[in-house]
C-alpha cells in the first residue's frame, strides 16, 4: 500500500509506519520515527477487500445410490476473513444445499458440519497466498427424479449433474465455481427360486428377489 503525505509535509526521512485500523474500515497511518507537533503524521488510507476466487477438481462418475466425492479450494488473501461456503448438489431428490459457516482462515478447525449432515474436511491450509483446500461427499440416491410408487421411467439410463460452491467472505463479496458429471442408473437384477411341481388345479408359488 502506497501512503501519501498530507499537503505540505516532508516524509524523505521517514522509514517506517504502523497501520490501524478504525471502525468504518480505514486505515490511519502513524508514523513511527518522525514527530510533527509532538505526535505522529497520520493520513487515511482505503485497504480494498479481495473477493475469494473458487476452484473444483473433476468429480468421478458414479452409480446410483453411489457417493460424490467433491474436492476444490478457494483463495482469499484477507487471511482475517471468514466465509460461508455453500455447495449446491443439484440432486433432484434432495434440494437442501450444504452449507458451512467456516472460521478465519488464519484459525480453521479439520473439519465443519453443515445441518444437512455433510462434512467438509479442510485438507490443507497455505497461509502465504490465503489457498484453503476442501474435501466433502454427498450420495444420490436415484440417476433422476425418483417416484413412489412407480409412475414410468425419468426416459434416461444417466443423469448429467452440475455441483455448484458458492463462497462468501464476511465483507459480501463471493466467488463461485462449478463442474459436472453423471449419475449413472443400475438395472435391477432378478433372481427367481425354485417352484414346486404341482397338480392340476393346484396352486404355484413363486419366490424370488430383484436387486
Amino acid at each position: 500500500t502506497t501512503v501519501t503525505p498530507p499537503v505540505g509535509q516532508n516524509w524523505s526521512n521517514i522509514t517506517s509506519f504502523t497501520m490501524r485500523a478504525n471502525a468504518n474500515n480505514f486505515y490511519y497511518a502513524g508514523v513511527d520515527n518522525f514527530q510533527f507537533g509532538g505526535g505522529p503524521i497520520q493520513t487515511i488510507v482505503t485497504v480494498n477487500n479481495v473477493a475469494p476466487v473458487v476452484a473444483l477438481g473433476t468429480v468421478a462418475d458414479i452409480d446410483e445410490n453411489g457417493t460424490a466425492t467433491l474436492t476444490g479450494s478457494f483463495t482469499d488473501i484477507g487471511l482475517s476473513d471468514s466465509h460461508r461456503l455453500t455447495v449446491d448438489w443439484d440432486d433432484p431428490n434432495n434440494a437442501v444445499n450444504s452449507v458451512f459457516e467456516l472460521d478465519d482462515t488464519n484459525n480453521l478447525l479439520g473439519s465443519y458440519s453443515s445441518t444437512d449432515g455433510a462434512t467438509l474436511t479442510i485438507t490443507g491450509v497455505n497461509l502465504s497466498t490465503g489457498q484453503v483446500d476442501f474435501s466433502v461427499q454427498h450420495q444420490y440416491l436415484d440417476d433422476g427424479i425418483s417416484s413412489s410408487p412407480w409412475s414410468g421411467a425419468n426416459g434416461s439410463d444417466a443423469d448429467s449433474t452440475t455441483i455448484s460452491v458458492l463462497v462468501e467472505d464476511d465483507d459480501d463479496e463471493s466467488g463461485e465455481a462449478d463442474t459436472t458429471f453423471t449419475v449413472n442408473n443400475v438395472a435391477p437384477v432378478v433372481a427367481l427360486g425354485t417352484v414346486a411341481d404341482i397338480d392340476e388345479n393346484g396352486t404355484a408359488t413363486l419366490t424370488g428377489s430383484f436387486t
